[in-house]
């Protein structure tokens, strides 16, 4: 996949995309970086990825055929096949990834890995935590050092004839430091510690 030359991100810049340094940052032809975004130095935007107006990528960031919504900030973390909603902080060294959707509003703070999930608007989950394969409702707030698998606080779906199933919260949840949230058959969600 080819990326734009130092020609190409000099137009853009003259257009309104504001660049911290043209020379380190990677972006590829199949990319759309909109008026008014922010890109920082030693920043990869690859694949077809779109980043919209407002929205800033910081220094030492990889966004890859995802989408960032007008007024998210992406601090030094990896997105990859995901929709990040309007006016989200991700970071620092967050990884969003495989077809995750964040919603409007969202903060996921250090080490936060979010993969196959859809967050709703205003959760929070500020460092140290895993979402795997859930739903997470609106206003849910994780506590440090949370592992969600297959569910997620509150209510579960689980297994279904077999196969991994997604779980999902109701809204206003809470999942408390240091918890384990698995939903399996039957649709109940277990805690282990």
């Amino acid at each position: 996949m080819q990326n734009l030359s130092i020609k190409e991100l000099k137009k853009l810049q003259k257009n309104g995309v504001i660049f911290k340094n043209l020379q380190t940052v990677m972006i590829s032809r199949d990319s759309k970086v909109k008026k008014g975004a922010k890109i920082g130095d030693y920043t990869q935007i690859l694949g077809k990825s779109e980043i919209l107006t407002g929205a800033e990528i910081t220094s030492f960031s990889t966004v890859k055929n995802s989408t960032i919504s007008s007024g998210a900030m992406v601090v030094k973390s990896e997105i990859s096949d995901s929709f990040i909603g309007e006016n989200c902080q991700i970071g620092p060294f967050a990884h969003i990834k495989q077809n995750s959707k964040l919603g409007n509003n969202i903060r996921l703070g250090n080490f936060v890995e979010v993969k196959n999930s859809i967050i709703k608007d205003n959760t929070k989950c500020a460092h140290l935590t895993y979402i795997g394969d859930a739903e997470i409702g609106e206003r849910v707030n994780f506590g440090c050092g949370g592992n969600v698998r297959y569910g997620v606080c509150l209510y579960g779906r689980g297994w279904s004839h077999g196969r991994k199933g997604r779980g999902r919260t109701k809204r206003h949840g809470y999942c408390e430091h240091s918890e384990n949230l698995v939903a399996w058959k039957g649709g109940r969600v277990y805690r282990y510690s």
